[in-house]
């Protein structure tokens, strides 16, 4: 069947340069690269002031001196207007400013200022004949859109982060209320909570005072910052400049806080406590009146200068406790533990540490280093696939520690060039330990040293426990911008390089102490020798050595011009390479990544802007995919169709069908890419209010999926179906043959603080669809790759954020963030092999992936906050409800037919959970 565009409108295609093109493209950058960019970031956090000086008959005037202090650290950039009395000032480090324009004849202008995160501000001042008055104060009008802006972003201040309830202190959670900005927390196969344009939580890129803070083992964050150390951070979603890359999804580009001239800080705890919760909805599922959470959250921060003027120290320490529980859900547990409890402890404790220093070697120049500590460790850590049906003996204990040590240097060298240098070295280490076997707990009884998959419960020890991994990064980044003379056109023009040299060292095996996979009905009913029925289908296992070492490389190299043909025009331009050396991706040199964008203000008055672009954005392959080969080169995994039980090698009355072992392999794989397509316009309403709506389309290539080398002829009538290969089962490998499809309709509305409140409004009408998941997807049939297009698994087509901060008589404060969205899919199986490929993920006949639908989502978060004293030192309480109005939003949906859970959820997020606070400023 045809499938009609979501959104109406104009399409437009990437078409592929030839080969020979691509080739001097990629010459032609990297000449520019060595000729512009001197060793300094690729993804840069500064802002930039621009604009055109005019007397009152709206004559331009040369020669004006401007000046922009920063009010919090006194640092100070001149420049002097040019001929066409145009200036700009570049490298700004996100604050408060004070802008002066003086000229000889005229009064003195001055005004405030506000920059945050990336952003461009345009400004017309007028200047007054000096007869008529001495100076002139301007407040701070600008406008509440960035016309000449190309991307599609949304920046999160200090306030919000400050001010609106945020589920878990995690700053990501805030990115949600940005259009197109897609939640994965339901659904299962993603890494990370947010997703954009049919992509998954692999494909973002978390950068943090321009330094990556991604884990290149599994793409996900390398840990997390406390919202007292973020000053802000803007989410990029689509049609991003050149210099950022390394990633199809979102960019979250964060800047933490640095020390200003006066010494402040602040000492925070919150609390929550079951008594004052509602009882768990998955605690429901199983007749529990109560579930248990408490939580803990103490802190504080301290900032100031070491000399004023110069010198500035920032810290921030966070220590979080939990203690909840896991809840069982599986209509058999008792089956099968009969004296077990469906409600498992948990506990979590994080310590979160983070120290600046900031040093101005001279006017234009400022050395920066920061320090970042993550140390997490839990108690009964149960993975995404057993949530709900996992037994309670498949609870981990995970210890970890990720620091990462940054230096920072940015050196303007006059008003018209800016050096911006990165390095940071990074740690991540993390191990995992199952409760059952080697190293673990003693046993229960009946519990043995496997796994047992069943379609009602997972028993026994997880397949990849114990396990763990470290992973080393030391990154390079240098960028350099330039602006040439107004003669040759109104330009600004940057380069950059950014390297990064990896090495990951793996601990563990995936089924090292053997997994069992039970099918059909009687599955779910407890192991009888009499019963052949309830003996399992299939065994594998996996023997060998369990450690492996594998280096990584990622080079980058870009180039963008910024060009204004017309004072109400911008046109970005940008070309970006990048080249992933790591095993199965080490020949893909091609990587070229051509950025546009253009925004047009069709007034003149900066109250409208109609923007567009088009661009290729190139992802990275998780190392896990070669690890996972480097691992089979030392070690051979066993597979047994209708083992005995306990003993795989013991009779099976169903017969015994051994075979030769599996094996991984890795082939050579492109880097996953999509071309996306956005075009919209910006309006501001009134001098509060601003409103945006853009058309998205994406199309995604070269997505990872596994593949059986080695597959099964299935219209074979024997059993097991023979193989090409007859020394081998499976060979699995990861391919990329994958594709993505997104259409959306993303509109945002955004009031600014005034007559005592503030909100925005973030709406997205979208259709995501893939044929694959991640790279470990296997499809049902893999004769026919193309039967797997469907629904993505964040496919919500309907998705509404909204955000809003009122202040109450009293000096009362309420915020409140309020999110919708339509229901999520997942994927009906029969829960057996069906077609004998020994793969489990068979669906009924006619019915296509992810074709079900769970239950929609609504949630409402609010806080109320009152504050005493006045000045610097003041006393903030607080509460705040999440989930106030006590939804039940059911998650885990259970496909599989022979389920006694089939079609049901298994698991829900959490209920109301109220939460106190103190936080003490000075």
């Amino acid at each position: 069947m045809k499938r009609q565009p979501l959104v109406s409108g104009a399409v437009i295609s990437l078409v592929a340069a030839p080969r020979l093109l691509i080739y001097r493209a990629a010459l032609l950058l990297a000449c520019a690269t060595v000729a512009i960019v001197r060793p300094a970031v690729a993804q840069s956090t500064a802002a930039r002031v621009s604009g055109i000086v005019y007397d009152e008959q709206r004559g331009v005037l040369p020669g004006a001196d401007i000046t922009l202090r920063n009010v919090d650290t006194g640092q100070v950039r001149n420049t002097v207007s040019d001929q066409t009395g145009g200036f700009v000032l570049i490298g700004l480090v996100p604050d408060r400013y004070e802008l002066r324009i003086e000229l000889s004849g005229f009064a003195v202008l001055t005004r405030p200022i506000d920059l945050t995160v990336g952003e461009d501000v345009e400004l017309k001042p007028t200047l007054a004949i000096a007869t008529l008055v001495q100076s002139v104060e301007v407040r701070a009008d600008a406008s509440t859109i960035e016309p000449s802006q190309t991307d599609l972003r949304r920046t999160i201040t200090a306030k919000q982060i400050d001010e609106l309830p945020v589920p878990n202190r995690d700053f990501t959670n805030l990115a949600l209320l940005a259009p197109g900005i897609l939640t994965n927390q339901v659904a299962a196969g993603s890494s990370t909570g947010i997703a954009t344009a049919a992509q998954t939580g692999r494909d973002n890129n978390y950068v943090v005072d321009g330094l990556t803070l991604n884990n290149t083992n599994f793409s996900s964050t390398r840990g997390g910052i406390s919202l007292d150390a973020i000053q802000e951070f803007v989410v990029l979603s689509n049609n991003f400049d050149a210099e950022y890359g390394q990633a199809s999804g979102v960019v979250l580009n964060v800047v933490t806080k640095s020390g200003t001239n006066r010494r402040a800080g602040r000492v925070y705890y919150y609390h929550r406590d079951d008594r004052w919760d509602a009882t768990s909805h998955a605690a429901r599922l199983v007749g529990l009146e109560k579930s248990t959470f408490e939580q803990k959250v103490a802190g504080g921060s301290l900032g100031g200068p070491i000399v004023r003027n110069r010198a500035f120290y920032f810290g921030s320490f966070e220590d979080t406790m939990v203690d909840t529980q896991a809840i069982v859900t599986s209509a058999v547990l008792h089956d099968f533990r009969p004296d077990a409890t469906a409600h498992v402890p948990v506990q979590n404790r994080t310590a979160q540490l983070l120290g600046r220093s900031d040093l101005t070697l001279s006017p234009p120049s400022v050395l920066t280093v920061r320090y970042r500590l993550e140390q997490p460790t839990m108690n009964n850590f149960f993975g995404a696939a057993d949530i709900g049906k996992g037994a309670p003996e498949r609870g981990l204990d995970v210890t970890g520690r990720k620091y990462d040590l940054a230096v920072l240097h940015n050196f303007a060298n006059g008003p018209s060039s800016l050096n911006e240098f990165r390095f940071q070295f990074a740690r991540s280490y993390f191990d995992r330990v199952s409760k059952v076997c080697p190293g673990g707990r003693p046993l229960p009884p009946l519990i043995g040293c496997w796994d047992e998959q069943r379609p009602g419960i997972t028993l026994g020890k997880l397949s990849n426990a114990p396990s763990g991994t470290t992973e080393n990064r030391w990154q390079f980044a240098d960028s350099f911008t330039f602006l040439p003379p107004p003669a040759i056109g109104q330009h600004s023009l940057k380069a950059g390089v950014d390297i990064s040299t990896i090495g990951l060292d793996s601990r563990g095996v995936t089924d090292g102490d053997g997994t069992f996979t039970f099918q059909g009905k009687a599955s779910n009913l407890p192991f009888d020798p009499a019963n052949p029925a309830t003996y399992p289908t299939q065994y594998t296992q996996t023997l060998g050595n369990p450690t492996s070492h594998l280096d990584h490389t990622l080079y980058a190299a870009f180039v963008q011009d910024r060009w204004k043909p017309r004072a109400n025009m911008t046109v970005n331009v940008g070309l970006r390479w990048d080249y992933d050396h790591a095993p199965g991706v080490s020949k893909e040199t091609r990587d070229i990544a051509p950025r546009l964008g253009i925004a047009f203000d069709p007034t003149g008055r900066g109250t409208t802007s109609i923007r567009g672009g088009l661009g290729r954005y190139y992802d990275q392959v998780p190392l896990a995919v070669a690890s996972l080969a480097e691992q089979a080169k030392t070690s051979h995994q066993i597979l047994i169709t209708n083992p005995g039980y306990p003993d795989p090698s013991s009779p099976n009355p169903n017969g015994n069908l051994p075979g030769p072992p599996n094996t991984t392999r890795l082939v050579d794989m492109r880097v996953p890419y999509t071309d996306q397509f956005t075009i919209g316009v910006q309006r501001a309403l009134t001098s509060q209010l601003a409103v945006t709506a853009d058309v998205v389309q994406g199309r995604g290539r070269y997505l990872l999926v596994t593949h059986d080398l080695n597959y099964p002829d299935l219209n074979a009538p024997n059993l097991p179906k023979p193989r090409p290969d007859l020394s081998y089962q499976r060979v699995t490998t990861v391919e990329s043959r994958g594709n993505s499809w997104y259409r959306g309709l993303q509109i945002g509305l955004e009031k600014r603080p005034s007559r005592h409140y503030s909100y925005s409004l973030a709406y997205t009408l979208s259709r995501s669809e893939r044929d694959t998941e991640d790279y470990t997807f296997v499809p049902q049939d893999q004769r026919d790759f193309s039967a797997e297009r469907g629904p993505a698994a964040n496919d919500a087509r309907h998705r509404l954020s909204a955000a809003l901060n009122l202040d109450l008589p009293g000096g009362l404060r309420l915020t409140a963030v309020i999110t919708a969205q339509s229901a999520l899919p997942y994927t009906i199986t029969t829960g057996s092999d069906d077609n004998h490929d020994t793969f489990n993920n068979d669906r009924p006949a006619g019915v296509g992936r992810n074709s079900a639908r769970g239950a929609d989502f609504r949630q409402m978060d609010a806080r109320m906050s009152k504050s005493f004293g006045e000045g610097a030192k003041r006393v903030e309480v607080l509460a705040e409800a999440f989930n106030l109005t006590n939804r039940a939003n059911w998650t885990a949906y259970d496909g599989r037919k022979i389920s006694p859970t089939f079609s049901r959820p298994t698991a829900a997020l959490p209920a109301r959970q109220i939460q106190v606070g103190v936080r003490f400023d000075f």
